[in-house]
């Protein structure tokens, strides 16, 4: 199943005095097939080309889909991206009905571990290998999001495949063993 994975740049605008409101000032994505290989890229920096936020995510669905109801993963940094995109879009969802998920949210298992220190994008891509500049763009943010979802997809796939030999060889034992651990 292909993915999507989507991100939403906003910035704090001044609207008076010590008042802010957010806007969208960018949003790029990157479709990627079940092997984690690019096949489409899709930016707009909506402050530079002036683009009206509707245009853009229409042009944003155009891009992305070739068929209306073809089954697609939509990965996001946090599920702050989801909201962000559910208020500017206003009801013309080209995402109804598909799987959200959340990068951050995948992330719980090293930060239980004592493995990961922070779930922030920079955080996780460094923890992963995954290189990020300082201040990157959306398209870097996106980038980053991709390479961490399926090397996050790999650890989880080598640890259920260890785990599956494990309880072939040591049967009950594991059983035990996660037992005690659970129990601590």
């Amino acid at each position: 199943m292909d993915h999507i994975f989507l991100t939403i740049a906003s910035e704090a605008l001044e609207v008076g005095t010590n008042v802010s409101q957010t806007a969208i000032s960018g949003i790029s994505a990157i479709r990627t097939d079940d092997q984690g290989n690019t096949t489409v890229t899709f930016s707009d920096n909506l402050r530079k080309s002036g683009i009206a936020l509707e245009v853009s995510l229409r042009n944003l669905g155009t891009s992305l889909f070739t068929d209306r109801d073809e089954r697609v993963v939509i990965v996001v940094d946090n599920m702050m991206t989801q909201r962000l995109y559910d208020q500017c879009n206003k009801g013309k969802d080209i995402f109804a009905g598909r799987t959200w998920v959340d990068l951050h949210n995948l992330t719980w298992p090293f930060v239980y571990a004592g493995e990961l220190e922070g779930r922030s994008i920079q955080k996780i891509a460094q923890y992963f290998g995954v290189s990020l500049p300082a201040n990157p763009t959306s398209v870097e943010v996106t980038t980053a999001m991709a390479r961490v979802y399926w090397a996050i997809m790999n650890r989880y796939e080598l640890s259920q495949k260890v785990e599956g030999g494990l309880r072939k060889i040591g049967g009950n034992a594991l059983n035990k063993a996660f037992q005690f651990l659970n129990n601590k």
